[in-house]
């Protein structure tokens, strides 16, 4: 009886904590605009150097072939060891790829994927952090790269000092800048180069539908999921993915092919990212672009710097989500309007260097000796954050929210 009671009072207090926060949580929602989209703010910093120590001393080597160990999978798969070796065939200088540990002392660096760096993913990592297992030893000529395409809110454990000597990411100041995209804007050489196109094309007339989105991702930082639905009252809106209900693609198919086949007849794209963070301008955009469609983004100044001029359409640009609905509506009944959102095309080119060969001409290149000596300070230096059990709850907790119509 005793244990019983023990029991029901264990259960009714862990109910009654869980009514408390949601309450504060709904409180904070409401005195805080959570619900009105809010303008993040944008990143002062632009020098990094404090987050990184240089050496005088360099133990590069001049080789042939400079050989790269991978010792993590990509997310749990190999499957990027096979892309390097394709990559690198068509390189102009020469690397060589393996996952066979015993090359650790011959290998000249040793390639980490940032989200393999930890054995545990998503909420149980925020509170308990284990490393996957690290190389025993480490030559003084021997670089460690870590290369990661991924958000801050997915480096689920920490980073410790002095571990990297070189970052592989899409954030400008990394040691090998790694874009989501391969277009760049064309020197004026270049320009005078390429031959005068013979006629424009009229992307709007391959367009059908009006709007579209897809997004599987359905709790997420920047809560793209309420721009989305105020969208929905003012614009036709055609809403994909398993955070819509709408699963508009056969089992088995990948988003990436769906999105060919289905999305393309669109004009516009709703490129929302999950989050505000530091230069993450990902395939979203890119992809949208390459369907010639014209992305409707929520980013930041600092994240325009990296997109082509007049190439989208960026929520904080509007006093309100039905002021960008209405200029959506006027491009989309504008022949010539819409295609003028093409016209950056003709001054950008599609540069096809892999990451891998860029890492392999780093390796070839030289480069003075640096190490992160606070890894954690530099990914840190950004408007997004990095999840913590808090931060998750609090997701969920607005999803729910959201869903039951708050």
């Amino acid at each position: 009886m005793y244990f019983g009671n023990r029991r029901t009072r264990t259960r009714n207090f862990c109910i009654s904590i869980g009514l408390f926060f949601c309450i504060i949580y709904i409180i904070r929602v409401n005195h805080t605009g959570l619900y009105i989209v809010k303008y993040p703010g944008d990143q002062q910093n632009r020098n990094f150097d404090e987050y990184l120590m240089k050496y005088e001393n360099n133990y590069w080597t001049k080789t042939d072939t400079k050989k790269i160990l991978f010792w993590t999978p990509f997310f749990n798969s190999w499957v990027w060891l096979d892309d390097a070796v394709k990559a690198l065939k068509t390189c102009p200088v020469s690397c060589s790829v393996t996952n066979d540990r015993a090359t650790l002392e011959d290998s000249d660096a040793v390639l980490f994927h940032a989200n393999d760096l930890w054995k545990h993913k998503g909420f149980f990592a925020t509170i308990h952090n284990v490393d996957v297992e690290m190389p025993y030893t480490r030559s003084p000529n021997q670089i460690w790269a870590v290369l990661s395409w991924e958000p801050l809110m997915y480096m689920w454990g920490t980073i410790k000092p002095h571990v990297f000597n070189w970052t592989i990411m899409y954030r400008r100041e990394s040691t090998i800048y790694n874009p989501f995209t391969s277009y760049y804007k064309m020197s004026d050489e270049e320009l005078n180069q390429q031959p005068k196109a013979k006629e424009t094309t009229n992307y709007f007339k391959q367009k059908s539908k009006f709007a579209t989105t897809l997004v599987s991702n359905c709790k997420d930082q920047a809560r793209r999921y309420r721009i989305i639905k105020e969208l929905q009252k003012y614009i036709d809106l055609d809403y994909f993915g398993y955070c819509s209900g709408n699963i508009n693609c056969p089992a088995g198919v990948p988003a990436s092919e769906c999105g060919h086949k289905h999305l393309k007849h669109y004009k516009f794209y709703l490129a929302f990212e999950n989050s505000y963070c530091r230069d993450y301008v990902s395939e979203k955009f890119w992809n949208a672009v390459d369907r010639r469609q014209i992305p409707v983004i929520a980013a930041t100044k600092y994240n325009t710097e990296l997109l082509p001029p007049k190439s989208y359409l960026n929520v904080f640009d509007f006093p309100n989500i039905k002021a960008l609905a209405e200029q959506m509506i006027e491009i989309g009944q504008n022949e010539t309007l819409f295609n003028s959102y093409f016209d950056w095309m003709q001054s950008y080119k599609v540069d096809s260097t892999s990451s891998y060969c860029r890492m392999c001409k780093e390796l070839h290149a030289n480069r003075p000796a640096q190490s992160y000596a606070d890894m954690e300070g530099w990914l840190q230096d950004d408007v997004c954050y990095k999840s913590t059990p808090w931060s998750l709850v609090s997701e969920f907790l607005d999803r729910l929210m959201f869903d039951l119509g708050f």
